[in-house]
């Protein structure tokens, strides 16, 4: 790529891409379970050279296709994050939590002290005895905090660093805050859990494990996904080399709605969430080093919307499955 078409980008792109590896990245974010078949005539591409392409950004770690399901529509609508300081490290008190029904995200900040967890629960008297029960009684637990989540928005990752300006909110919505209509039943369930753990699994594993056809299991899927049940995003993984995620939590005045669209059209933005407290939205980025973390704290910075931040770096973040 010339100087000039890079001068052109918003934002600083994921480093080590070239053109290929940005073609079979843009067919995957379009269809996160497309077949290498597929990517190749999207692509327009020899589909052993799509293959060896795909198979070594997965290695790398920097491409992952994920399953997004919003908890309401499998019972649990109320979710919250809780923030947690440790009295002495978090190791020990991460591996507790993870074994918690209920916690579906867990982030390890890098000072080892604080935790941020994600949990879901059927009820707010659930919630409560949640935070009560299994939280608030740990013994490394010294201080902690809970917000109401209130809604969420998932936007397409950028990959090369461009502006993703004309993807509106509702587009990108995860969970809307709205009740849930949409019921499943036991075998939807059993593909949800099959997705959230291999969001690309095959459609005759599927089939075996529901004890459908494989054209049935195709059907299924194809309504999950064009009901909005579950939505598919292809974004780095957040356990590979190099990979830093840090949330920014936000302090505005003003519509939260008109500053949450402005963040979805952030370069490396993967979650952004409205809540309840001083700070109500946040952001997820993954970054690839100091310069894109930066970049992205100084935008977000000078929102005119947003009176303060502040920044958490995740030293690890385990991402649940099975607990939504």
């Amino acid at each position: 790529m010339s100087e000039a078409a890079a001068a052109t980008r918003v934002g600083t792109p994921w480093p080590e891409l070239d053109a290929t590896d940005l073609e079979v990245i843009a067919a995957l974010q379009r269809d996160g379970r497309a077949s290498i078949a597929k990517l190749a005539r999207d692509t327009m591409l020899p589909a052993a050279r799509v293959r060896l392409r795909y198979e070594r950004l997965v290695e790398r770690g920097l491409l992952r296709t994920v399953a997004l399901i919003d908890p309401a529509i499998l019972g649990r609508p109320v979710v919250a994050h809780v923030e947690i300081v440790a009295r002495r490290g978090t190791a020990g008190l991460a591996e507790r939590l993870a074994r918690v029904p209920g916690v579906a995200w867990i982030g390890v900040a890098d000072d080892y002290e604080r935790l941020l967890v994600q949990v879901s629960t059927s009820t707010n008297a659930e919630l409560a005895d949640l935070v009560n029960r299994h939280i608030q009684t740990d013994a490394e637990v010294d201080t902690l905090g809970t917000s109401i989540v209130l809604r969420s928005w998932a936007p397409v990752f950028s990959f090369s660093g461009h502006d993703t300006s004309g993807t509106g909110l509702d587009a990108l919505a995860w969970r809307t805050g709205a009740a849930s209509e949409r019921t499943v039943d036991e075998i939807d369930r059993i593909l949800l859990a099959l997705l959230e753990t291999d969001a690309r699994v095959s459609f005759t594993a599927m089939a075996a494990s529901a004890g459908l056809s494989v054209p049935a299991t195709r059907q299924r899927m194809m309504r999950l996904v064009g009901e909005r049940v579950i939505q598919l995003r292809t974004r780095p993984d957040t356990s590979a080399e190099g990979v830093t995620a840090v949330r920014i939590l936000m302090e505005i005045r003003g519509d939260s709605t008109a500053v949450a669209a402005e963040l979805a059209t952030m370069p490396n933005v993967t979650y952004i969430s409205e809540s309840t407290g001083q700070r109500p939205l946040s952001v997820e980025l993954l970054c690839a080093g100091e310069s894109q973390i930066a970049e992205g704290y100084a935008r977000i910075s000078r929102l005119q919307a947003v009176r303060s931040v502040r920044m958490v770096r995740f030293r690890t973040a385990m991402f649940q499955t099975g607990n939504w």
